[in-house]
């Protein structure tokens, strides 16, 4: 009975630390790469507030380049490596519903590397927003 008495506090402390750690490495905890200060890359959040799903696409010199989906209703943090945005060039972001005909595309984008785009997807398309900081 003594032992018990000694070792139930340490085996309730070892649970709460346990748990503790635990809960850090949850998958809904993860919220895409951390937006750091990168010379070499731009970061794209997404807002799709959309009932569809979304093709996300970096349109540049003709090219389109898939940077992903986006689920409906969800939010998403992409990096945008510098290969991939060219020197000096601007860009637009063009999203795709999946199941829709409709498109939304951007006014070309002037985006320095380092700096943050933030694309939100309204359901009506027509009324969505993009700002560059």
């Amino acid at each position: 009975m003594r032992l018990a008495r000694t070792l139930a506090p340490a085996v309730g402390l070892f649970l709460i630390v346990m748990g503790a750690a635990s809960c850090s490495l949850l998958p809904w905890k993860r919220r895409g790469p951390a937006l750091r200060s990168s010379a070499s890359a731009v970061f794209l959040t997404v807002h799709n507030r959309h009932w569809l799903d979304m093709r996300v696409y970096l349109v540049r010199e003709g090219s389109r380049f898939s940077l992903g989906t986006v689920s409906s209703l969800q939010s998403t943090t992409r990096e945008i490596p510098a290969s991939v945005l060219g020197s000096g060039s601007s860009f637009q972001l063009q999203a795709d519903p999946i199941g829709s005909v409709r498109t939304y595309t951007t006014e070309p984008l002037n985006v320095g590397l380092g700096q943050r785009v933030e694309l939100t997807l309204e359901n009506n398309l027509s009324l969505s927003t993009v700002s560059v900081w």
